[in-house]
């Protein structure tokens, strides 16, 4: 992937660069779990020039996006593995063995320092438990950074079972990991985030097509979501209306999502890219047209690339529902209430 368009910059006044907090010399470790996250690494390595990265990826679903930026880290890491395992296990099982199956060296090695966007994983806190003498930085993990009433929030801390095992586990909350991140670095640069504004460095990892768009020609796209979890059987029913009149040119399915919520839509191949890339390849020139739910594909693609389009529901009234629809105009999309 050619990432030399892409740009990087610092929110907050009198930021002093990463590099010259890091020696280019000390190897550091990336742990990621997801293709967004891959290609927010690889930026990462990029912006900051550096030169020793050991990488352990995890992925509880092996798609074809997976193993296509675990191989583009692998081209610019040192030390790397890929572990797979089911989600059929209960998470913090999955975690257990995941860290008995890591290298070595990822638990041996004194690193210099960590990054990592998935604060809520009992197994990468594990990484930061065993190097705690570690420089520490993080970096967006889709929206769960700016998101305050979600249940995917990284501005609330564990609940439960999990904050059970933490403790006994005697690992680090996330507020002590977000207080201990010199610098989290960004995708969303209009966005409020886990760490203040002079700590935060927007990375463009999506910028403005430079291929010319003939606006008078579109396509159009819906993007797929397990939308069993968050909708009622009802509200499932209207998108299936809503759907059902109209002419999307392709849809593009979600890993987690089991019955695609409307047949007859053709499925983008995204050949193992991820849906931004692959939506901006297959409009070809033409003015792609985006539809979803609260999907991170509207805050990634620019307006300026896309018209798009965020499907509300409003007798869904609750402070997660409301925040969504905040979000979404801040993103530049275009409402459509069902």
């Amino acid at each position: 992937m050619n990432t030399s368009a892409d740009t990087a910059s610092y929110l907050g006044e009198g930021v002093a660069p990463v590099t010259q907090m890091m020696s280019s010399v000390d190897t550091v470790l990336f742990l990621c779990r997801t293709p967004l996250q891959a290609r927010i690494c690889l930026k990462i390595i990029e912006t900051e020039n550096i030169q020793k990265a050991d990488v352990f990826y995890y992925t509880q679903h092996d798609s074809e996006s997976d193993r296509l930026y675990y191989s583009r880290l692998q081209q610019v890491g040192g030390h790397t593995q890929y572990v797979h395992l089911s989600n059929d296990r209960y998470g913090v099982i999955n975690y257990i063995i995941a860290y008995f199956l890591a290298d070595k060296r990822f638990k041996k090695l004194q690193y210099k320092s960590i990054y990592l966007a998935s604060i809520d994983a009992m197994l990468f806190r594990a990484f930061l438990k065993i190097h705690n003498g570690a420089h520490v930085f993080t970096f967006d993990d889709g929206t769960s950074n700016i998101v305050r009433n979600c249940a995917i929030s990284y501005h609330v801390e564990d609940r439960g079972r999990t904050a059970i095992i933490r403790r006994l586990a005697r690992m680090q909350t996330r507020r002590q990991i977000k207080d201990k991140s010199l610098r989290h670095y960004s995708i969303y640069k209009e966005f409020e985030n886990i760490c203040p504004p002079e700590r935060t460095v927007h990375l463009d990892i999506f910028p403005p097509s430079p291929v010319a768009v003939d606006c008078t020609q579109e396509m159009r796209f819906f993007i797929g979501q397990p939308f069993e979890e968050y909708l009622n059987e009802a509200q499932i029913r209207r998108l299936q209306a809503f759907l059902k009149i109209q002419k999307f040119d392709y849809y593009i399915k979600h890993p987690r999502e089991n019955r695609p919520a409307q047949a007859g839509i053709p499925f983008l191949d995204k050949e193992g890219e991820l849906a931004e890339t692959a939506i901006m390849a297959a409009s070809a020139g033409a003015v792609p047209h985006i539809y979803a739910g609260f999907s991170t594909v509207l805050f990634n693609i620019p307006s300026e690339n896309a018209r798009k389009f965020y499907l509300h529901f409003p007798d869904k009234d609750d402070d997660e529902t409301r925040e969504m629809l905040e979000f979404a105009l801040k993103a530049g999309c275009h409402v459509i209430e069902l």
